[in-house]
């Protein structure tokens, strides 16, 4: 149910969200209600369960919050810049708005992208791809021609050419931090182009055995979205015009000895200077909207007085904890939701409905009976508690242990646990 709610609902509440994300904060108690019933139709949830603590359970920001970052990443799409627009009107639109929002993030109006606004579009190619390297990975023959290894990672490039006889090129160095990986191995072989055409070879045969199966296929695609990649088909077509240019795929770290070669320059690469700095990806944008959406969403769970109980199991938003409740079974999923929350049949949360029970806990009677007490503190499960945990006073437990706590210390009726 969880991706039903987020894959086809959240997407159409939130559609056309640039213009109007300004205006949540006058419907955030309706927006409350809506993720609320996509979260209550996923699992069996008692009825006085609070909606922040479900959205944190969930991962599932506040709507108005995931709002605003659906307008910000829309921005993106648009490719709209707001200069000239401050002095018109007496109010700041949309975009400017958005726009100022997202300098908040680091990100500016300016900012090199390498998402390409016109679709470019590359039928004929002067240099070819081996596919069939994909699957039979081999290095071959050089004895009359050029051998290229490229290597591109986060941390340094590498790139190596030479013939069988002699070394003619060894260069490395590093990019900026905000690149992929994807990146950096298509400006490996882009660099390596260019340095063949600034030594002026020709009628060479050249082999580029490039670690990054993504990279070939981007640089043999009809379909060009990427500048990087755009640039590099450019270079190597004009390379491909006077040489025999082959690009094939080596798979990386099995003893081929250009490859050993480039690998050795790692280190070197990573302490040089900056080789280029090429553009930002919009996977880099994304990821500083989603980081300030969490962040403002983290700020917001913790400076709230709700959910004292669920915050002692999640101090703040965590996906990776999220993704691992999520995948629990029905049954299992609501048992964590009873335990992270609060809400459930145990003595404390049951005294508010009936003022003539006690709160005190019936296995120590010395605090009240709530489910972080009977699973984390409690004496009476002392011995057991660090037996299902294997380690002694683990305090609080971790969120994956709790089965075996309540086996161990036979408590799980307590919960509906078999």
């Amino acid at each position: 149910m969880r991706w039903v709610y987020t894959s086809i609902i959240r997407p159409k509440i939130s559609y056309g969200s640039i213009v109007w994300s300004r205006r949540t904060q006058n419907y955030l108690k309706k927006l409350e209600r809506i993720q609320r019933l996509g979260m209550i139709r996923t699992t069996f949830i008692y009825r006085s369960t609070p909606t922040k603590g479900l959205e944190v359970i969930f991962d599932l920001p506040p709507l108005d919050l995931y709002i605003k970052m659906r307008a910000r990443k829309a921005l993106f799409n648009l490719n709209i810049t707001p200069h000239g627009w401050e002095s018109i009107g007496s109010k700041p639109g949309h975009i400017l708005e958005e726009w100022r929002e997202n300098k908040k993030l680091g990100i500016s109006s300016c900012i090199n992208r390498d998402f390409s606004t016109s679709l470019k579009m590359s039928w004929k190619k002067t240099f070819s791809i081996n596919y069939d390297s994909f699957s039979v990975c081999e290095v071959l023959n050089a004895s009359n021609g050029i051998q290229c290894y490229t290597d591109g990672s986060k941390i340094a490039n590498k790139i190596i050419l030479y013939n069988p006889l002699f070394f003619i090129i060894n260069s490395a160095g590093k990019l900026n931090d905000e690149c992929t990986v994807f990146q950096a191995e298509v400006w490996a072989i882009l660099k390596a182009a260019l340095l063949l055409l600034k030594k002026k070879i020709s009628n060479q045969k050249i082999d580029f055995y490039v670690e990054n199966q993504a990279a070939l296929v981007s640089l043999g695609s009809v379909v060009v979205k990427s500048r990087t990649v755009n640039n590099c088909i450019n270079v190597l077509n004009a390379l491909g015009r006077v040489n025999h240019a082959n690009l094939h795929w080596i798979k990386a770290h099995v003893g081929w000895p250009g490859n050993e070669k480039a690998d050795r320059l790692a280190k070197a690469g990573s302490r040089s200077n900056l080789l280029k700095d090429i553009p930002i990806p919009d996977s880099f944008m994304s990821d500083l909207t989603r980081r300030g959406l969490y962040r403002e969403w983290a700020s917001r769970w913790t400076q709230d007085s709700s959910c004292r109980q669920s915050k002692l199991w999640l101090p703040k938003p965590d996906p990776n904890a999220s993704k691992r409740l999520i995948n629990l079974s029905r049954e299992s999923l609501c048992i964590q939701i009873q335990i992270i929350t609060g809400h459930n049949f145990l003595r404390y949360h049951q005294s508010f409905s009936n003022k003539f029970l006690t709160r005190e806990c019936r296995f120590c009677q010395q605090s009240d009976e709530t489910s972080y007490h009977v699973l984390a503190e409690c004496d009476f499960f002392c011995l057991k508690r660090m037996i299902a945990q294997k380690c002694f006073n683990q305090h609080p437990p971790e969120l994956k242990q709790i089965p075996a706590i309540l086996r161990n210390c036979n408590i799980g009726y307590l919960f509906g646990f078999p």
